[in-house]
Order: structure tokens, then sequence, then C-alpha cells
């Protein structure tokens, strides 16, 4: 196909789009992307490139650049519910070729999407999750466009949906990501608290830390000593809310009437292990310890009576 004569219409390239899907000419499929997007013909664009997405590891700006210039000038929300799934996977495919000096333009459209790309990949490949638990100062960017400071106040022009966008986002990232690196954790926590103190965000910072604490892995030496001593140094009501809280939430997928309290004991056990390694050094992580443990139990003996009520009443 030749461009001789000018731009060829936008309904035909949108027409023989399918045709190139699998086409072996690259420079063809490139130069019809390049018409489809002049046109803002961004659905069957978005679906070529997808369908040719060996194209994208070597043109990375090229597509980066397309996606940002369809965010700018179209209804995105519109458009999301045809295009989500293709899209999700380019930004995915983008996403491993970018390298980390150059992902600026990559970060500002995954955060903008994030919605959408969450239903279909896994956000904790994203460069946006890694730089969020890589790098304390760029958390710390989306903590002051998410959450109050530490006076009450937001400091940049954010509405509420920005705020809730973001800290969903971060929530998202959080609970399918961790630094599972003892060392590294508690060097980027320790970073995070002082630049949380510098700018006034202190308190958001600590609940962030509570729940990326929460998630780190846990194994027959749980709990680490770093974390032990991290927490009993902070004494923060923040951040050990928040920790207490993600123990919890990791352990909510289960309803708790489907096995008469048995999964809710076995947690509650788990639990008075960890109470008892840390209740001799560690006043204040072994006390979360012990009132999730009694937390477990009673919600163990609370579904045991519930199952033998609807026993009763199955007669």
């Amino acid at each position: 196909m030749s461009n001789k004569g000018g731009r060829v219409s936008p309904d035909y390239l949108a027409d023989i789009a399918p045709e190139y899907a699998f086409s072996y000419d690259k420079s063809q499929v490139l130069y019809i992307i390049d018409n489809l997007c002049h046109v803002q013909r961004y659905t069957p664009a978005f679906y070529l490139i997808f369908y040719n997405i060996d194209l994208v590891k070597d043109n990375i700006e090229y597509f980066t650049n397309i996606i940002s210039n369809w965010i700018i000038t179209n209804n995105v929300t519109q458009q999301l519910k045809t295009i989500s799934y293709p899209l999700s996977h380019i930004i995915s495919e983008i996403d491993k070729h970018t390298p980390k000096d150059k992902c600026h333009n990559l970060l500002r459209i995954e955060i903008l999407i994030f919605s959408i790309l969450k239903q279909h990949i896994d956000v904790s490949r994203l460069v946006i999750s890694k730089m969020i638990l890589e790098d304390p100062m760029f958390m710390l960017e989306i903590l002051k466009a998410t959450y109050l400071n530490d006076n009450g106040d937001i400091e940049a022009e954010i509405d509420t949906e920005i705020s809730y966008h973001n800290y969903k986002l971060l929530d998202t990232i959080l609970s399918h990501s961790s630094i599972n690196d003892e060392t590294k954790l508690i060097k980027y926590c320790e970073e995070l608290v002082a630049i949380g103190e510098k700018f006034h965000y202190s308190k958001a910072a600590f609940s962030i830390i509570g729940q990326i604490l929460g998630m780190y892995q846990e194994d027959d030496n749980y709990p680490p000593t770093a974390i032990c001593e991290f927490i009993e140094k902070h004494n923060n009501e923040h951040l050990e809310s928040q920790y207490a809280r993600t123990l919890f939430n990791k352990r909510s997928g289960i309803a708790h009437y489907t096995d008469d309290g048995i999964t809710e004991k076995k947690h509650s056990e788990v639990f008075a292990k960890y109470y008892n390694k840390t209740k001799y050094m560690y006043n204040r992580i072994s006390m979360i310890f012990k009132n999730l443990e009694k937390n477990y139990l009673w919600l163990s003996e609370k579904d045991s009576k519930d199952a033998k009520i609807r026993e009763l009443l199955d007669y």
C-alpha cells in the first residue's frame, strides 16, 4: 500500500484493519495504524496493535505517544469498554521494554487508566507498582495526591474523585505486591518515615508502611526481627492499626460460615504462635498478634454456633 496522493479514507482503513491483523509486512501495518490514529480512529488502531503485539518492543516511544495522545484528545471513559482488553495488553508489553529512566510518560498513562489495567493484567508487574515499592519519594508524591497532610489539609489541587482513584490504585498495588527482602523493606520504610516527616505526611506514610509490612511473606520464621524492631521503635498508632488490618484482610477471602469456624480457629492458632514468639521482646507487635488471636477465636466460636443453629433449622 502506498500513501501517494495523501492519507486514505478512515472508514476504509477501519474496514481493512482486521485483514492486516496477522500481516507479515510490518511497514504496512504501521502505516495503517498511523493513518487511523491521525483521524482519531483509535479503536481499530488499538486492536491492530494488539494483533501485532511484537511490533511494540521496537517502537516503544511511538506507541506510548499514541496512547498518550488518545487520552488527551478523547473521552476515555466512553471508549474504555470497547478497547480495555487490547489496550491493557499493549501497555503491559510497552512496560516490559521501557527503561526506568524513560518511563515518565508511561507512568502517567498507568496512573490515569489504572482502573482498567487491573481488570486484565497482573498489576504487580507494571512500572507503576515497581516505582511505588522501590522509590519512597515517588510514593510520597502519590500520598500527596491522595491523603490529607498532618495538618488536615490537601496540598495539591485534587478533587475527591482523583483522590479516591489514587487511593484505590495504592490499595490494589499494595494488596498484590510486596517487598520480600528484609533489608530492602526496612531501608525503604525508614526512608519513607523520614520523607513523610519532612513534608508533613507522617500519618499517611505510617499507614502505608503498615500495609507494606503486613504484606511481607509469612513463613515458619515469621515475624522477622526487623519488622518487630521497626514497629517497637516507632510506636505509632497509624502504623500498628494498618499492619493489623492488613494481616486480617490477607485472610478474609474465605466466607466465615463455610467450615463451622475451622478456618478461623487455624488463624487464631497462627497468631497465638506469633504472640508466643514475640511477647518477651517486642511488646507492641505481640499485642497486635494477641488481639488478632482473640478476634479469630471469637469468629471461630461464633461460626461454630451459627452452624449448629443452621443445622437445627434444617430439620
